[in-house]
């Protein structure tokens, strides 16, 4: 697995913004997002959290789930420090967490045959549940020399899949 990295705007020096946003759809889809940022001479900062949910989709009316329902959740923190125009630090911690029922996960070829008339065949499909966590921080230096050449810019990055519990 590989990490993702989002390049955010960062606010402009003494301000504080918050963006929230809600919204829904079909199929019980809603979702929640809200976003504070804020930068005072040398330190900013950032707190992102979103949330979305949906009920399992049965497009077709056959039975057997297209899509499952699932719950998902993202909390993000990140703070930078300017120690120079030339010399910055960033650090940052994401959580993840999603939560799949019921969804489709392989064709079950035996009782499908077993159960469908000739007529008319039924498709049988096994069902899965998922559970996915996952942790990511983020440690980046920035240095530039006046000529635009780096001393050094590096980002590490450590990104940890929780297993399920059993």
């Amino acid at each position: 697995g590989g990490g993702i990295e989002i390049e955010r705007r960062e606010p402009k020096d003494g301000s504080l913004t918050l963006n929230a946003s809600v919204d829904a759809g079909s199929y019980g889809w809603g979702g929640a997002r809200a976003d504070l940022s804020g930068k005072k001479e040398w330190f900013g900062g950032s707190l992102v959290g979103s949330y979305s949910e949906s009920d399992l989709i049965d497009a077709n009316d056959d039975g057997n789930p297209n899509l499952p329902r699932f719950d998902r959740y993202t909390v993000e923190g990140a703070a930078w420090f300017e120690f120079t125009d030339d010399i910055s630090l960033k650090v940052g911690a994401q959580r993840y967490e999603e939560s799949q029922r019921e969804g489709p996960a392989s064709y079950d070829f035996i009782t499908s045959t077993r159960l469908s008339p000739p007529q008319r065949p039924v498709y049988i499909y096994d069902l899965e549940n998922v559970e996915l966590d996952r942790d990511q921080y983020d440690l980046r230096f920035d240095g530039r020399f006046d000529d635009g050449s780096t001393l050094f810019e590096k980002t590490l990055k450590r990104s940890e899949l929780t297993p399920p519990a059993r």
